[in-house]
Parts: C-alpha cells; structure tokens; sequence
C-alpha cells in the first residue's frame, strides 16, 4: 500500500460493485485522519428523454433525485462505514462535476475505478475516467478491474 499525506479524498461513485472497491481503498488510503467524500453525479434532467411523462408533468425534482440517491448509499453502506464518510450529490456531466468538486474542495487525490462499457472497453479505460485524470488538478488513482 503506497502512503500519501491527504487531507481530502474523493472517490466518485455509480454505485457499482467496482467503485464500492475504489471508495473501501479511499478510506485504507486515508489512515483514519483524511475526509473521504464519495461524490454521486446523476445527469440533470435536461438530459433525460423528453418523452418522459415525470419530465413532461414536472413531478421529478432534483430534491426528490437527491433524497433517492441518498437512501442508496445508506442501503450500499452499513452506519459505521456511512460514519467515515461524506456523501454529496451532484448535477451534471461525471467528469466535469467531479473534477471541479475536488478543485473547489481542495482534493489531494480522487480515487476512482475504470469502467470503460464501449467499444474494446473504451481502449481499456472508462470515457469518465479518462477524463478524470486529464482534468483533475490532483492526483488520481485508477483502479483497473
């Protein structure tokens, strides 16, 4: 295991099994002293088909999403793992929000896993990640699955 001074560790979640790993080696990496956020970032409505009857009816609020997402990651982590983290939710495009989350948030490191759905595995690394690590002001760790 390497060791890095960090105050500040932010692991981006989807919820999946492999950035659960990625968030479990945030808080190894943190030592007990550094802050581990994890950072949910659903897209924002204007992404989602119009066709939808909620959007059309306007009865989904980002309220409502964020209430959702928070009860998902009290259902993915038991209280004494919840107790050692933060959660935050944000709107927007994965990459863009979680580099700019830990630019404004004076993140050492952000913790992610690749994923990589399309073509040859996106060449091996997620298109999200990929970005991550072009983007982020600080270091990243990838974990590679």
């Amino acid at each position: 295991m390497f060791h890095l001074e960090a105050k500040h560790i932010l692991a981006p979640s989807d919820f999946s099994a492999d950035a659960h790993k990625a968030i479990e080696l945030a808080v190894e990496a943190a030592h007990g002293t550094a802050e581990v956020t994890v950072l949910h970032v659903a897209p924002p409505l204007s992404g989602v088909a119009a066709a939808d009857p909620a959007i059309l009816w306007e009865t989904i609020a980002d309220d409502d999403r964020e209430m959702r997402l928070r009860e998902a990651f009290e259902h993915h982590f038991p209280k004494g793992e919840q107790n050692r983290l933060k959660f935050v939710v944000r709107f927007g495009v994965p990459a863009e929000e979680i580099s700019a989350y830990a630019k404004d948030h004076g993140t050492d490191l952000i913790v992610l896993s690749s994923h990589g759905h399309t073509g040859l595995k996106r060449l091996l690394i997620g298109s999200v990640t990929e970005k991550v690590v072009r983007y982020a002001h600080c270091p990243v760790l990838v974990l590679r699955h």
